[in-house]
């Protein structure tokens, strides 16, 4: 009867908890990244910030990977929630900031010759 309760009450905190453990990944790679650019561009400019987020990413996942998966809450974000949604809509949700941000650093001169010639 104990175990049965127990279940039941991890099961109960887990479906109480489902939109914040949704929201978990995106924030927390967002927050890590802010803090690698930062550094990056502040303290070590010779590191390409490209490289470093792919290598914290690549600690992460294996970190992540290895974790106990019943109070990992970033592996239940992954894992339940952001590999069933179709790469489509991710697609649709992040292209508009991609491209607004390359458009935004792009030097309005040159896109005026390339556009006219």
């Amino acid at each position: 009867s104990t175990e049965v309760d127990n279940e039941d009450v991890e099961t109960v905190r887990f479906e109480q908890e489902e939109p914040g453990v949704a929201v978990l990944f995106p924030w927390f790679t967002v927050a890590i990244g802010a803090v690698v650019f930062f550094v990056t561009t502040r303290f070590a400019e010779g590191l390409p910030y490209t490289t470093v987020m792919f290598l914290i990413g690549t600690v992460i996942g294996i970190g992540n990977s290895r974790l106990d998966e019943n109070h990992n809450y970033l592996h239940e974000s992954v894992s339940d929630y952001w590999r069933q949604i179709d790469a489509e809509v991710l697609l649709l949700c992040f292209l508009p900031g991609l491209i607004f941000k390359d458009a935004w650093s792009l030097d309005a001169n040159l896109f005026q010759k390339a556009f006219f010639s």
